[in-house]
């Protein structure tokens, strides 16, 4: 078990904060959802974030103190608030702050952070080198970290399963609110939390399951805090 976790936390990257601009920056939705959500300018502190999706292996070091469950297949049918009790227990063993990522933390980190090139996936513009999907999956969940990292070193930021965040989910973007009076500029929205009230969480990333296009690194979804899917994990930050 303490092996297992001790891999868990050396499994945390730094990431450096920054400004990003958020969202659908070329209304590439528009073709296929309307209205394109848009975009709304970010920045974020630093943070840590797990190179990988959280495991079957690791989900059985932390919640049942045993290693019976060697898989490295991402943790999945769990649902949002079992993950909080994963990462409550998590804590209690490592003294630690681990949470689920923002749903600005995950795509700033899908895009690269500070190396960002504007992929459309998260570490290149087409998905195979990087995800896995339905046409290349035959239907079926992978191990973590077989695909290429992304620029900051993540795996299976794009594909595989998709990943819970943090926040209650908001059909729309906060609003940039203006610098003064009389400016036309736009100061940035520090560290976005979410939405205040909700019923569903935001899920980013897309699976094995999905089309290509619901893998794009701006791409959005929601599924209610109390439903658990065989295509939705999760990774940590703190």
């Amino acid at each position: 078990m303490n092996d297992i976790i001790e891999k868990i936390k050396a499994g945390m990257l730094p990431v450096e904060g920054g400004r990003f601009q958020m969202g659908d920056r070329y209304n590439t939705y528009r073709p296929i959802l309307k209205p394109s959500i848009g975009t709304v300018e970010v920045v974020l502190s630093d943070f840590h974030i797990s190179n990988h999706t959280v495991t079957c292996e690791e989900w059985e070091a932390v919640m049942n103190k045993s290693n019976a469950n060697n898989s490295k297949l991402p943790k999945v049918n769990v649902t949002w608030h079992e993950v909080q009790d994963f990462i409550l227990e998590l804590n209690h063993l490592t003294h630690g702050q681990y949470r689920l990522p923002t749903e600005a933390e995950w795509e700033y980190t899908a895009r690269g952070g500070q190396y960002d090139k504007d992929f459309l996936f998260s570490g290149k513009s087409i998905l195979d080198h990087v995800g896995w999907y339905e046409k290349n999956s035959k239907n079926s969940i992978k191990e973590v970290q077989m695909k290429e990292p992304n620029l900051l070193g993540l795996f299976d930021m794009s594909g595989n399963v998709w990943k819970w965040c943090q926040d209650i989910y908001s059909p729309k973007y906060p609003k940039n609110p203006r610098k003064g009076l009389f400016s036309s500029e736009r100061v940035p929205i520090s560290n976005p939390q979410g939405a205040l009230t909700g019923n569903s969480r935001v899920i980013r990333g897309g699976s094995f399951s999905n089309s290509d296009y619901k893998c794009w690194v701006f791409y959005r979804n929601k599924i209610s805090s109390t439903s658990s899917f065989n295509n939705v994990g999760f990774r940590l930050v703190y």
